[in-house]
């Protein structure tokens, strides 16, 4: 498993680095040999600020803990994702590892079941983050679901442990193909109806209108076989 540092306020030594290493490696029978794990280490106060994320077949797994020791809030996070895994792993094994048994001998885990108790469905609000944060302590939650008056993306602003604010932006998703197909034909066509140039090509018999439906037909059934 590949291990990244993020260090925040503070420095590790190398054998400070090479034993979080060692450490980690006892993650290593859960994931395959394309993991990665960031380490991010921040002081705050008198405390050291642990967080461990890693990522594996699309799947990341996340604890933190604080304390005096850098080393001390590695194992007790490294505890913390074996149970977080360990209760999760029918799921996991069925959903991210295509029925390949995690190591934990064959275990019986009783694992509880998600149940979503409640529905919602929500109107987005264009706004800032600030008047999404403004909102969010307005109405007492830890999160806001919105939409950014600026790149129209959809965002969830949030409240941090630490009591600092956190932002979450998604991305836009590319155009697909065969909406340029529309853009194309709606073009085309608009030329075979006001341009008078394209007329007297057309007079020519160069192109004509059943050439762009074909075209448009072909375009269309493309876009279909790669989706």
């Amino acid at each position: 498993m590949k291990t990244n540092f993020n260090l925040r306020k503070t420095k590790l030594f190398e054998k400070e680095t090479l034993l979080i290493e060692k450490k980690l490696t006892r993650l290593d029978k859960f994931f395959s040999e394309n993991a990665t794990a960031t380490v991010t280490v921040n002081k705050i106060r008198e405390n050291m600020v642990v967080e461990i994320t890693v990522t594996d077949k699309g799947m990341m797994f996340r604890a933190e803990r604080s304390g005096k020791s850098t080393t001390a809030c590695v194992d007790e996070i490294i505890d913390l994702l074996t149970r977080q895994i360990r209760k999760n792993k029918t799921r996991l094994e069925k959903r991210i590892y295509q029925g390949v048994p995690l190591a934990f001998d064959n275990e019986y885990v009783d694992e509880e079941d998600y149940n979503v108790i409640k529905t919602k469905k929500i109107e987005l609000t264009e706004m800032d983050s600030e008047q999404a944060i403004l909102q969010m302590n307005m109405l007492g939650h830890t999160f806001f679901l919105y939409k950014d008056q600026k790149t129209k993306n959809v965002c969830v602003v949030y409240k941090r442990n630490d009591g600092d604010y956190g932002l979450i932006e998604t991305k836009k998703e590319p155009i697909g193909l065969f909406f340029y197909c529309v853009l194309v034909f709606k073009f085309l066509l608009s030329l075979s109806v006001n341009n008078s140039l394209f007329a007297v090509i057309n007079n020519f018999g160069l192109f004509n209108k059943n050439f762009f439906y074909s075209m448009f037909a072909f375009l269309f059934f493309k876009a279909n076989s790669r989706s």
